[in-house]
This record gives C-alpha cells, sequence and structure tokens, in this order.
C-alpha cells in the first residue's frame, strides 16, 4: 500500500464518534487563527467535519466548488445557500455568489496525510494544489492525528500549508 491508501485505511478506521470528537478538539485548535473570511470544505466521509464553522457569527465563510476542468472556485455562503451534491457526492453551493481568492483571509485545507514540515497529500487531482499556487493568504490544513507521516514525497506543484492542526498539536 502507497502512502494514500494507508492514511485512508486508518482514517476510516476511525468510528463516526470518534471522527466527531476529533473533529471537536481540531475546530477548538483552529479557534484563535479564525478571522475575516475563511475559506472552509464540506466535510466527506471520515473527514474532519469543519461544517460547525458555517453557524460562526464572526467569520464569513467560503466554500469551494469543482469544475470539470480540475478548477476550484470558492462561493461565499449564508444561511440561506442551498447545497447540492457534486460528481465526487461532496456538498457544493447552488445559489451563491463567487469570491475572488485575494479576498479570503485563510482557506483550511482538508488533507488525506501530512507531515510536521508542512507538506499535505490530498485526494490526488490536485485542485487546492492549483487553486493555492498563487494565494496570499493563510493555508492551514487539518486532519487527524493517524494521518501523519514522518516525511512525504514532495513534488515541484506541491504547495505546503503555513500550519497544520491535527486534534493533538499544530505543526
Amino acid at each position: 500500500m502507497d502512502k494514500r491508501e494507508i492514511a485512508y485505511t486508518k482514517r476510516n478506521a476511525l468510528s463516526m464518534k470518534e471522527v466527531q470528537i476529533k473533529s471537536e478538539a481540531i475546530l477548538k485548535n483552529l479557534e484563535p487563527y479564525l478571522k475575516g473570511i475563511v475559506g472552509i470544505y464540506m466535510a466527506y466521509g471520515h473527514e474532519v467535519d469543519i461544517t460547525k464553522l458555517l453557524k460562526q457569527a464572526d467569520i464569513t465563510c467560503c466554500v469551494p466548488v469543482c469544475d470539470s476542468d480540475y478548477q476550484m472556485s470558492f462561493y461565499l455562503v449564508d444561511e440561506n445557500t442551498v447545497f447540492k451534491k457534486s460528481r465526487y457526492g461532496i456538498l457544493e453551493p447552488v445559489n451563491a455568489k463567487i469570491i475572488d481568492k485575494n479576498e479570503i483571509d485563510m482557506i483550511i485545507v482538508p488533507m488525506v496525510a501530512f507531515d510536521a514540515q508542512g507538506h499535505r497529500m490530498g485526494h490526488g487531482k490536485g485542485y487546492y494544489d492549483r487553486y493555492l499556487k498563487d494565494y496570499q493568504g493563510m493555508k492551514i490544513g487539518v486532519a487527524f492525528e493517524c494521518q501523519k507521516f514522518p516525511q512525504l514525497d514532495v513534488y515541484p506543484h506541491d504547495i505546503p500549508m503555513d500550519l497544520i492542526i491535527s486534534e493533538d498539536a499544530k505543526y
């Protein structure tokens, strides 16, 4: 098995109750960094669930929509936003306004695997790496401690995180 498969196996071995408890701890560790307009993602499967941030009054959230050309855009969302499942089964907004990436203060990025040096591994399609290539705001990766590796292979197109937060630590 490669590292991505190992990370999926470890993450998917967590019960949904464990995912919920560990996600709450990660949200608590995220609190000091939250400000302004925050790019979040809609959790899928056993990913860290940060969707409670949608209800946080002191920040504005935006969420990604992925298109068929492997490009991603973020859209502002509020309590009136309607979501539908994408072709990947992930909730995406259908009645929201696109936001320029330069207006987003920070983006919280899901990870399949990570290391303490700030490197992340995603699902392998490169959406976040392409989007974050010229992004100037703060990039925070979130994952469970069981998804951590001593070192990941890094490629020229990989965008490192400014900070990685798990339920136990900050890297």
